[in-house]
């Protein structure tokens, strides 16, 4: 035991085994120390890739040794900071960003279902913003704020020449005459005149609408499928989501940390 300690610790285990009881405790307490954070990054680095991130067996396996062998020499590196001071700052800030990865390690996986439904959203969300960005990009290039103008134009043109029909036949404007007359009939060519200006303009809206709803389903069908729910980034995101909207999830987050931090700091 002692042997095995004096190799995670680094220090000689001819001198170790000479000195104090007290002091050989004290070896082996600090090696147990070590394997902790180690066991941990372990435990997270598998479950992380093999069931959040869905790797595989191999990468599983391959991603904990890295990990692990990682923090065995940060630990190794927090065991040689005792007395000075600019190391013993090091630990400290090592200390907290081991804490915070390991937090954020164990989060995954054990919220892993809270995240999905969160990456779900999320995936939503990018959906949506690909769509609305799609749209106003199609409207921007076909000019649809000219074309609606133009639109609100001859509707307001078309109302006017089929009021003057009306008021023509009644006599109560143009000719003062009751009836249809020939300045009536005039009139009414005018009105449909304007009807088939609007008709036209209302079926290219139309047409290009067409267009712009293939384009923005397109974009929303392509973003779903260059989304990936696996993806870290993506679901670190959704983690502090959750933490940012639920206290509780707040509360665990920040317990998992400390817990690793004062592990490492040990």
């Amino acid at each position: 035991m002692l042997k095995a300690a004096c190799i995670l610790t680094g220090d000689n285990h001819q001198l170790v085994a000479s000195d104090t009881p007290a002091s050989k405790k004290k070896i082996v307490a600090m090696a147990m120390a070590m394997m902790i954070p180690i066991m941990i990054w372990v435990f997270n680095g598998f479950m992380l890739a093999y069931e959040v991130l869905e790797s595989g067996l191999f990468w599983a396996i391959l991603t904990s040794l890295i990990c692990g062998t990682i923090v065995f020499f940060i630990e190794k590196l927090v065991i040689m900071a005792n007395g000075n001071g600019w190391l013993s700052f090091f630990r400290v800030c090592i200390g907290f960003l081991i804490a915070g990865l390991g937090s954020i390690a164990i989060d995954e996986v054990i919220f892993k279902n809270d995240i999905d439904l969160s990456v779900a959203t999320l995936k939503t969300h990018a959906i949506q913003q690909a769509k609305d960005d799609a749209k106003a990009e199609f409207e921007t290039l076909n000019d649809y704020s000219k074309l609606d103008q133009s639109i609100n134009e001859a509707k307001l043109s078309h109302n006017r020449a089929e009021k003057d029909v009306i008021d023509e036949a009644n006599g109560t404007y143009g000719t003062g005459k009751r009836g249809v007359g020939k300045v009536t009939a005039i009139k009414d060519r005018k009105a449909k005149e304007r009807k088939a200006e609007l008709d036209k303009l209302l079926m290219q809206k139309a047409e290009l609408d067409i267009v712009k709803d293939n384009n923005v389903r397109a974009e929303g069908e392509k973003r779903a499928d260059s989304f990936n729910e696996h993806a870290l980034l993506i679901r670190i995101k959704a983690l502090f989501r959750l933490v940012a909207s639920d206290g509780y999830m707040l509360i665990t987050y920040l317990f998992f940390t400390l817990l690793l931090f004062f592990s490492n700091s040990w």
